[in-house]
């Protein structure tokens, strides 16, 4: 038996070893048990010498130096968390991050320091087709998702840095430093509800605020509409990278607060 970079998580019982040749064998390495995930299981149980107690009670101490004995084992460490059956941020086209939410329904807390509970916002950018011909505008959206750590609480503000070869403009709105209520309408490729944030440029970056009232709730997301413009004077072959960061909200896992979308030229 081989087992590499996998999850066990939330089974009554998803782990057992408990027959003596097969522990030699793993110290042995004939048997390979390497960089593996177990959490929040309810059930599994290790053999004596090695715990013969609930997982729940000793993953987070234990299984992290590996199940075993063997010294030499050090260097396939278990990445042991305990969790609910959430994945962190698996959707994400740039970053994904398969490990256990730390969040939610089902979790159980043993090990204070490995936790990410709480709110859990991430954007993201959405376009058909990123190459532009000179003077084309396409509508993007930009969305925020909760992954399951909560409904969002309090002002959420989005960033979007302004680039010097494509514009990004706010349907239905000519922008300045102070901020304007959005209007409900369409961009370039579809219809998008801004009516419920406010949208400034100060410079550096088109910010958009959400107003009083907004919640994202649980696994829910909202999104946003804008339009982006290849200007005539952009020459072939100018590419970049429109970045957009996301804070507010009561979000407790900022690690995943950015989004990257590419833009080139036809």
């Amino acid at each position: 038996m081989k087992i590499y970079n996998s999850i066990f998580m939330n089974n009554w019982r998803g782990v057992l070893v408990g027959d003596a040749n097969t522990l030699v064998n793993f110290d042995e390495d004939s048997a390979v048990f390497r960089n593996n995930i177990i959490a929040g299981d309810f059930t599994s149980t290790w053999t004596a010498p090695y715990n013969a107690s609930k997982s729940l009670a000793y993953e987070d101490l234990n299984t992290r130096n590996k199940l075993f004995t063997n010294p030499a084992a050090a260097a396939y460490a278990i990445d042991s968390v305990n969790t609910c059956s959430l994945l962190t941020n698996a959707w994400s086209f740039t970053a994904p991050d398969y490990r256990p939410n730390t969040g939610g329904d089902g979790a159980v807390v043993t090990d204070a320091n490995n936790l990410n509970a709480g709110v859990d916002l991430s954007p993201g950018v959405l376009i058909t087709g990123n190459l532009f011909n000179s003077l084309q505008t396409k509508g993007i959206g930009i969305f925020v998702l909760e992954n399951g750590g909560g409904a969002s609480s309090g002002a959420i503000v989005i960033s979007i840095a302004k680039l010097s070869g494509y514009t990004v403009t706010v349907p239905g709105l000519t922008l300045t430093g102070t901020n304007q209520s959005g209007t409900n309408g369409s961009n370039a490729e579809g219809a998008y509800t801004n009516g419920d944030w406010l949208f400034k440029d100060d410079g550096v970056s088109i910010i958009a605020t959400s107003k009083p009232g907004v919640v994202i709730p649980k696994f829910g997301f909202v999104q946003l509409g804008f339009n982006v413009t290849r200007p005539n004077t952009t020459p072939n072959g100018t590419s970049q990278s429109l970045g957009v960061t996301l804070s507010g909200g009561l979000d407790a896992t900022p690690l995943n607060n950015g989004a990257l979308q590419a833009f080139g030229t036809n």
